[in-house]
């Protein structure tokens, strides 16, 4: 049989054999095997609205973030970005999403880079902090996204996202070593630092970045 192991597309191969992401390559793994006996349910939630197909793929998503309590989310949105199925894990306890109060997401970083993707494709977003209704959540969530395309003849009708939940890994990372330690973006904002006012500092007011700091 053909193998479920997930395609990372390009760079994204780091993430999927870091530390970071040996569970989220499985899940993907495990979504995308499930989605071969879920994927027409997928397919009329996206299509024709069938409600039916919508409950099914509410209870297998219910049950994906029952079994790993780093998934903050499961979702899927339609190539207008907007939500269509959304769990969300919330203290604890999984929640169904009721379509009041789905988001439209179109405008976000990882809806754009995600909808670029061919099919079979598995791609992370960057490592941000969640923001709902626009805004940055508080207390803090660091979310890792994982999104893979949905087709149909050949076409994409939409998106599987999880969003993951890396407190905890960025919290071991910093525990690892004796001296400070620094964790830096692409675009040379400060993740991690000794000093919480240069934490997420892409987020702080003014937006401070790595060249500022070692001025001061």
């Amino acid at each position: 049989s053909a193998s479920t192991m997930p395609n990372f597309a390009g760079g994204d191969r780091m993430w999927g054999t870091s530390m970071a992401a040996p569970y989220s390559a499985g899940v993907m793994s495990l979504v995308l095997s499930a989605m071969k006996s879920e994927y027409p349910d997928v397919k009329e939630v996206l299509l024709n609205h069938n409600i039916s197909s919508l409950e099914s793929i509410k209870t297998f998503f219910y049950h994906l973030a029952k079994g790993n309590k780093t998934i903050m989310q499961i979702r899927i949105l339609d190539n207008t970005g907007m939500e269509r199925v959304r769990v969300d894990r919330t203290n604890n306890q999984i929640m169904h999403i009721t379509d009041a109060n789905l988001q439209n997401k179109s405008k976000r970083d990882y809806f754009i880079q995600f909808s670029k993707l061919s099919q079979n494709d598995v791609a992370f977003s960057a490592l941000d902090l969640n923001q709902e209704h626009g805004k940055v959540e508080v207390p803090w969530k660091p979310t890792l996204r994982i999104g893979m395309p949905v087709f149909a003849d050949g076409n994409r009708i939409g998106l599987v996202v999880i969003n993951y939940n890396m407190n905890d890994w960025l919290g071991d990372i910093a525990k690892t070593t004796l001296n400070n330690f620094y964790l830096i973006d692409s675009e040379g904002y400060f993740i991690i630092h000794p000093n919480d006012k240069w934490k997420w500092s892409r987020y702080q007011v003014p937006s401070k970045k790595v060249d500022q700091y070692f001025k001061e």
